[in-house]
């Protein structure tokens, strides 16, 4: 199944493949547009199978009408295993226009559930922004102590190596350089496999 926001291009594919009788292709895609996916409101039946309330949303995203979803949208969402749940959120409520997200967003508010969905997605979002962060700065340091090393026993550094060593975020690879420049006597010995 194909997904064509646009029906007049569903409609051209449709007839294409209708007309193909002379491939042979075993494979008949099946081409729909929003019209074909229901709006879903149903928030207990979103909460039980979330799948097609994500889907829904999905075609829906530009529809000025999405605002009777937020309640489903909202359940399943909820309902979604929390290592999947940042990724559905950005690929249904991230996608909508600038208008329909910040009616989403005040929707949140007004229920308990959307304040602590709304809560904990951000906490997982920062968490997992964080630790990212600590990496690069672990990689950083790691970087200006192998350059800082090689400066000390007057090891010179050609920009491009400092460049490499400077940009490198594989902290492992940096100990390794930090090791060699122990007792290098050249780049070469440092930056050499």
């Amino acid at each position: 199944m194909v997904f064509v926001p646009d029906p007049a291009v569903a409609d051209w594919y449709r007839d294409r493949i209708a007309r193909d009788v002379h491939s042979g292709a075993w494979a008949r895609p099946e081409f729909f547009t929003a019209a074909d996916v229901p709006l879903q409101t149903d928030a207990v039946k979103a909460a039980a199978r979330p799948a097609p309330v994500l889907l829904a949303a999905l075609c829906h995203l530009d529809d000025p009408g999405i605002d009777v979803m937020f309640p489903a949208l909202l359940a399943a969402l909820d309902a979604v295993e929390p290592s999947k749940k940042i990724f559905y959120d950005d690929v249904t409520v991230g996608q909508l226009p600038e208008a329909a997200h910040a009616r989403w967003e005040a929707f949140l508010m007004t229920t308990a559930t959307g304040e602590r969905y709304y809560n904990d997605r951000y906490k997982e979002r920062y968490a997992l922004a964080e630790a990212k962060g600590e990496a690069r700065g672990e990689a950083r340091g790691e970087a200006r102590a192998v350059l800082l090393v090689l400066e000390s026993r007057g090891v010179p550094v050609p920009d491009e190596v400092r460049e490499r060593i400077t940009e490198c975020a594989d902290t492992g690879q940096l100990e390794r350089w930090l090791r060699r420049a122990l007792t290098a006597a050249s780049i070469e010995d440092v930056i050499e496999p």
